[in-house]
């Protein structure tokens, strides 16, 4: 839950009795923490890494996501989903360096529990700003923390600080180091840093996550960085929970879904451009069907119906030539006021003068008696209910009107 509060000047407060003003902070953050209500945000994830320390960050890929934070449980799904799952953000995520916390848990868990240890820092500036610095630690023994480098995960320790504003003791920065890390998760430092600000969430004014840096190191050195912003927040509402089954029909009503055939093929067009440079994971993409699937002589899913799905993967590759690999994911079949979920896997597409060639034109060793294409081998690596299009760097956008081939997935 995020940390708020509307505090009394801290002026008349003597800073010697340190522990006196640690108390009124987090009883005024117990207090206000009653009016916030369940929220949602959007959060938008940059991520970079480097091999050295003294090398430029180097841009991975940008995320975009809905959280909620409901009750004590911190949520995640796709920006656009019609419902959040109670799943980890790696289950999610699965590929590159996530975290969750800086939305809600990390103050809650600073402020709200006995975990801590506090310590008064003294007067600090940050920027033109006077604030108040407290360190804490966690230990081991009572840290609810858990690192997970899958299929790994680990509970540990740790420690930071947090500012607060003197005038108001409004939370203005807080940051969590993790103390220890065991060595089979392959880390040597992990570190978060979050800010905070005011924002309007339905009808009150609330002390919020604004932004985040989350930095780890591995022990081969790379150092990951993740850079977080939360905008456009929002009362979460019961809307947000809402699945994809449908209710049942009324007798005399009709079909309410579409029934899709166990490994029926279907032939999608494109309708939405997709640019890698500044598209984000986690957007929607819309295709439509370009051929009726039939089922026998029966028509189940006529041409024109709509498929909704979101990317997926969004990786710049070096090798052989500069070029990304575009992950698809469909989710839901929509023709008229019927529809169903989709998952499928894409077995082709094209052609396209951004796909990448067949091997022959790009490698002079290429065999030509086996006459496969260049890039098989990451093709295969694509997950089941996803489609992945290998595109030039060179010719990176990819237009409306691709034709591409899903098989449905029993």
């Amino acid at each position: 839950m995020a940390l708020l509060w509307v505090a009394a000047g801290a002026g008349a407060q003597p800073l010697e009795d340190w522990e006196g003003l640690l108390e009124r902070v987090r009883a005024r953050a117990r207090e206000n923490l009653r009016r916030l209500p369940d929220y949602v945000c959007v959060q938008t994830v940059e991520r970079a890494s480097r091999s050295r320390p003294e090398q430029p960050f180097e841009p991975l890929d940008t995320l975009r996501l809905e959280v909620a934070l409901v009750g004590d449980r911190e949520l995640v799904a796709w920006a656009g989903a019609s419902h959040f799952e109670e799943k980890d953000i790696t289950e999610l995520i699965e590929r590159g360096t996530i975290g969750n916390g800086a939305f809600g848990l990390h103050a809650r868990n600073i402020f709200l529990s006995e975990a801590p240890e506090f310590a008064f820092a003294g007067e600090e500036r940050i920027g033109e700003l006077r604030t108040l610095r407290f360190d804490f630690e966690v230990p081991l023994e009572r840290s609810t923390y858990r690192m997970r480098v899958p299929p790994r995960v680990a509970r540990v320790g740790y420690h930071g600080s947090f500012w607060v504003e003197a005038e108001t003791l409004d939370l203005v920065r807080l940051r969590v180091v993790v103390d220890d890390i065991p060595e089979e998760l392959g880390l040597v430092e992990a570190s978060g840093e979050i800010r905070y600000g005011r924002v309007s969430v339905g009808e009150g004014e609330f002390l919020l996550a604004e932004a985040s840096e989350l930095m780890m190191i591995s022990t081969t050195g790379e150092i990951s960085r993740n850079l977080t912003r939360f905008g456009n927040c929002r009362r979460y509402s019961a809307r947000s929970s809402l699945s994809f089954a449908e209710a049942e029909a009324p007798a005399g009503t009709g079909p309410r879904s579409l029934a899709l055939p166990p490994k029926a093929v279907i032939e999608l067009e494109l309708e939405t451009e997709i640019d890698p440079r500044s598209a984000a994971l986690g957007d929607e993409v819309r295709a439509v069907v370009s051929r009726a699937v039939k089922e026998g002589n029966r028509v189940v899913v006529p041409a024109g119906a709509v498929a909704l799905g979101r990317l997926v993967r969004l990786d710049r590759q070096e090798q052989p030539i500069e070029h990304y690999l575009i992950g698809l994911e469909f989710h839901t079949l929509e023709a008229g006021d019927l529809k169903t979920g989709l998952r499928a896997t894409m077995r082709r597409a094209g052609p396209a003068s951004g796909l990448l060639p067949q091997a022959r034109r790009l490698d002079p060793t290429f065999d030509r008696r086996r006459k496969r294409p260049f890039l098989e081998i990451l093709v295969n690596e694509q997950r089941r209910g996803q489609g992945i299009l290998h595109w030039r760097a060179q010719s990176p956008v990819v237009s409306r009107g691709l034709r591409m081939e899903w098989q449905i997935e029993p």
